[in-house]
């Protein structure tokens, strides 16, 4: 890849930052109890009815709904965004136990897939979209 296009492509990740931290910022304020945000298309998924959610192990974010900064944000959003942007992953917020976690994750359409991966990941829970519910692992 010569110079030209790398760095055409770093101010376009760039630009994508920007737009998926306001994105996300937003949607912590005002969507409870969670969402998924589509890393490759920069939307809210608001009609995902099938499939399974999953979570990568290294990209989680546990925090205090009251402490959510755009700072805060920016800061774990820079460390995982480039992975979320390659790989076609979406950044997922839920509540639970009076804490608001994001991360990364996958989505996989078969529920054996989901819940070995979710293993390997070491996720407590898996997210099925037909039934709106968490799937405990």
């Amino acid at each position: 890849m010569d110079a030209l296009n790398t760095f055409q492509l770093a101010r376009e990740e760039s630009d994508h930052f920007d737009q998926v931290l306001k994105d996300i910022y937003l949607a912590t304020k005002t969507i409870i109890p969670g969402f998924t945000y589509d890393a490759i298309l920069f939307e809210l998924l608001t009609r995902q009815t099938v499939g399974f959610a999953c979570g990568l192990s290294g990209f989680e974010l546990a925090i205090r709904p009251g402490q959510v900064s755009e700072a805060r944000l920016r800061k774990w959003l820079i460390q995982v965004w480039k992975y979320a942007y390659y790989h076609g992953c979406y950044i997922g917020c839920w509540h639970e136990a009076g804490l608001m976690y994001l991360d990364i994750s996958v989505m996989l359409t078969d529920v054996k897939r989901a819940v070995v991966l979710g293993q390997r990941n070491k996720q407590q829970a898996i997210y099925d979209f037909g039934k709106s519910e968490s799937v405990y692992l």
